[in-house]
């Protein structure tokens, strides 16, 4: 079994992006973005992940290996069906639909991995664990990852179950929370351990930090042209965990650094369309080159440019058979059959 530095847990789904047509298909949710990204910084990432047999699913993977993803633990299942969502770009800004404007079909929800497919993943030894939603499958993997002396990141979509989601925030060594879900969270928030790094993101009003219950620091967004802001929180997760690969201590000096290399690929990414329209147009290499010149605040793209220069694979060409918006193709799922 091949080790990984980093394993992500959790959100895998089919991202459409649309603007007056579809432009792009790709692997994305928090968890599938967070291992491409690092996969793309150069390091050796997994994914554990429950999705479907189906066209979507098939999709899904064929993208993450493309993008050099340890795919060995995203498990298809014919019970399951895979999650997509479209991300309709406006004038006003993204839209998320969970359901297609044109065939009306209501997309599947996630469905964690199981316990025994947490066990089989633990195999892979990593020295990094990446959960974004809390289940007795991820919590297996904190515990054990904790035991082994590795670093543990959780960010909540929201309250979800609360007991589990409450067990996860005591087990995380960083706890990240996008400011829109604190309220929803609440009091999950109240009893934090005491050497808990905790990080909050506020989009273009960048982010604060601490170490437990210390003292905020406040970091400033770095400033861009802005084609779309879709994943950017997600640029700022993988800057953090690459940086924290090279040295794990969970220093002020530490978190800082890898915090403005996440702020900076997040400010880099919102120049393209899509979660990932960055990672398919430019190298890492070019866009640290970006990074280092003084003009990233003038670097734009043609707002299609992103999705429009994706690889050649299946993400691509999904659509062909089905619905002509969200791509489904006739399936059977657990024996019932399925019309988009």
């Amino acid at each position: 079994m091949s080790r990984v530095t980093v394993l992500s847990v959790g959100y895998l789904v089919l991202d459409v992006i649309t603007t007056t047509r579809v432009v792009g298909r790709n692997a994305g949710g928090t968890a599938g973005n967070v291992a491409a990204n690092l996969a793309w910084l150069g390091h050796t990432s997994g994914l554990l992940a429950r999705i479907g047999s189906d066209a979507a699913g098939e999709a899904l993977r064929a993208d993450l290996s493309y993008a050099g993803v340890n795919t060995s633990h995203v498990h298809r299942s014919a019970d399951v069906e895979t999650p997509i969502l479209i991300q309709r770009l406006t004038e006003s800004g993204p839209q998320y639909l969970f359901s297609c404007p044109a065939c009306k079909y209501k997309f599947a929800s996630h469905r964690p991995a199981t316990r025994e497919q947490a066990e089989e993943a633990a195999a892979m030894a990593p020295e990094m664990l990446f959960v974004d939603r809390a289940s007795k499958a991820s919590l297996d993997l904190m515990v054990r990852v904790k035991r082994q002396g590795g670093i543990v990141m959780f960010e909540p979509n929201g309250p979800g179950r609360r007991g589990l989601t409450a067990e996860a925030i005591g087990l995380a060594d960083i706890l990240k929370v996008s400011e829109d879900r604190v309220d929803s969270l609440g009091s999950l928030l109240s009893n934090t351990p005491e050497q808990q790094v905790q990080v909050r993101t506020r989009g273009a009003n960048g982010l604060e930090f601490r170490t437990g219950h210390g003292a905020w620091h406040a970091r400033r967004a770095r400033r861009a042209r802005v084609s779309d802001s879709a994943g950017a929180g997600d640029w700022v997760t993988a800057g953090l965990l690459a940086h924290l690969t090279a040295d794990q201590r969970l220093t002020h000096r530490n978190i800082s650094d890898g915090l403005r290399l996440g702020q900076s690929l997040a400010a880099l990414s919102c120049s393209f369309l899509g979660a990932r329209g960055m990672n398919s147009t430019l190298s890492w290499g070019e866009a640290r080159a970006l990074l280092d010149s003084r003009g990233l605040g003038s670097w734009s793209t043609n707002p299609e440019r992103g999705a429009a220069m994706q690889p050649e694979v299946d993400t691509v060409t999904l659509g062909n058979e089905g619905c002509v918006a969200c791509g489904r193709r006739q399936s059977t799922v657990a024996g019932r059959r399925v019309r988009p």
